[in-house]
């Protein structure tokens, strides 16, 4: 599936640089990030960085806490998934990030696929801390078909995926959720050439895109998705505190979306 760019911006026409030529039909689509959280039981506070993460059930079963301290994060119990068998009666045990982390990153990885953490970790990379209840990543849309297989063959059911993107959810609870972000052309050079930082997580230094790169996926998710708007500038306002971040690059994002009045709301906000 191909997106016109007249039905909304792409991220390609988001990252375009200016004088870049456009194109009537971008194939690198960029869907906005639409993760779906529930509610979290906050563990008790002592010292900072304390992150709650909980992980996604289905139907009416109930999230639970799991507090691990700093970003060396893993499940307190761990037990066997990906093929080795899954115990229902131990589903409330927190998302193993090693496990989950060393797999996808191993694959990619061994598939010469470029990637990148996006999501609510890619924003504590950069100093906004959160609950969550899934994995984001942004790769290659030439490595989807391979990538998707892969996660069915560790038990991932695929709750949805287009050319844009995937979400995949597994029953067992250390295996947690997983989305998928996919680009292609442009926009995969200019994300994967320079990324902006890094974050050390399940025991690997991940890469993370450039503060700017986030703003841009977040003005993507705001002009498809109003409901998000609220959340999506609160992201942004912490993300153009940064140090070094290039606000006219933001600000273009904004005026090629059409809500530059949103970008001068936040700069009266600071």
């Amino acid at each position: 599936m191909s997106i016109q760019v007249s039905d909304f911006p792409s991220l390609f026409e988001m990252l375009r640089p200016s004088g870049f030529p456009r194109s009537g039909e971008a194939s690198e689509e960029l869907p906005a990030i639409l993760s779906r959280r529930g509610p979290c039981l906050e563990a008790p506070r002592s010292r900072i960085p304390r992150l709650v993460v909980h992980a996604p059930v289905r139907s009416r079963a109930m999230h639970t806490g799991l507090a691990n301290e700093g970003l060396e994060m893993g499940c307190l119990d761990c037990h066997p998934w990906f093929g080795l068998g899954y115990d229902p009666s131990r589903r409330s045990v927190g998302l193993d990030f090693a496990r989950v982390i060393d797999a996808v990153a191993g694959f990619l990885e061994r598939e010469n696929a470029p990637f990148a953490l996006v999501g609510a970790f890619a924003l504590h990379a950069y100093g906004l801390s959160r609950a969550t209840s899934d994995l984001d990543f942004v790769t290659e849309a030439e490595v989807r078909e391979r990538l998707i297989a892969f996660l069915e063959s560790l038990g991932y059911e695929t709750l949805h995926a287009s050319s844009g993107y995937s979400n995949h959810l597994h029953s067992d609870a250390a295996a947690g959720r997983l989305d998928f972000i996919y680009v292609a052309g442009e926009t995969s050079r200019r994300l994967f050439s320079a990324p902006g930082t890094t974050l050390r997580l399940g025991g690997r230094d991940l890469p993370v895109p450039r503060a700017e790169h986030l703003v841009a996926m977040k003005v993507h998710a705001m002009k498809n998705d109003p409901e998000r708007v609220f959340q999506e500038m609160a992201d942004i306002r912490v993300l153009l505190r940064v140090p070094g971040i290039d606000e006219d690059e933001v600000r273009g994002y904004f005026e090629r979306a059409g809500m530059e009045d949103r970008y001068i709301e936040l700069k009266r906000s600071l």
